[in-house]
């Protein structure tokens, strides 16, 4: 049998290099295969501890932009069922539900605010200490601050009957993320002022 005749292969030799790059594919796959199997059987995933980090980044991490809608001259935040005036600076605003990951079937009732500059800014240690949050505001009948730094700016009472308390964030290692963002919690926390329920 003679694979090779005056520089060209023949039927046999193609045969005999597709059988090789199959067969080294192979061998490479299931290398990979094992390799990674090794890895996972090295490294257990601890599901739950896993679980709660993705749920305790999200409370974190989650920002949402207001809705917007021209015709109404407003923007939303669809989830607790509020609306505020368009004005620029409610345009920049963005905000992270408040909501007990355990809990099921329940409306929202609390929410940290930002701004778009804000959020952009804050660096990692800023945003553990709070920085990235110009303003809280929740559905409660008395104002309760959770700690010192946070101030009682309104106390609104909606329509349907919930009261809306907002507090402004301020705390003295925030001062140079609220300067550098142009972010003034007062007033972001005055645009809520205006804030009406549907």
């Amino acid at each position: 049998m003679r694979l090779v005749t005056s520089k060209r292969l023949t039927k046999d030799a193609w045969i005999a290099l597709l059988v090789l790059v199959l067969l080294g594919q192979t061998l490479l796959i299931a290398a990979l295969y094992v390799s990674r199997y090794n890895f996972y059987q090295r490294y257990p995933i601890d599901q739950q501890r896993l679980q709660s980090q993705i749920i305790s980044a999200q409370g974190a991490a989650l920002e949402t932009h207001v809705t917007v809608s021209l015709p109404d001259n407003a923007v939303y935040l669809p989830e607790l069922h509020i609306k505020l005036p368009l004005t620029p600076a409610s345009l920049q605003l963005l905000y992270s539900l408040r909501t007990d990951p355990k809990a099921t079937n329940v409306t929202p009732d609390e929410a940290d605010i930002s701004t778009v500059q804000l959020s952009a800014y804050a660096p990692p240690k800023m945003q553990a200490i709070g920085c990235s949050i110009a303003v809280r505001i929740k559905f409660e009948a008395k104002p309760n601050p959770y700690n010192p730094h946070e101030i009682v700016t309104a106390s609104v009472k909606l329509a349907d009957g919930r009261t809306l308390q907002v507090y402004s964030f301020h705390h003295d290692d925030c001062k140079t993320a609220f300067q550098v963002s142009g972010t003034d919690p007062d007033a972001v926390a005055a645009i809520f002022k205006d804030a009406t329920s549907y």
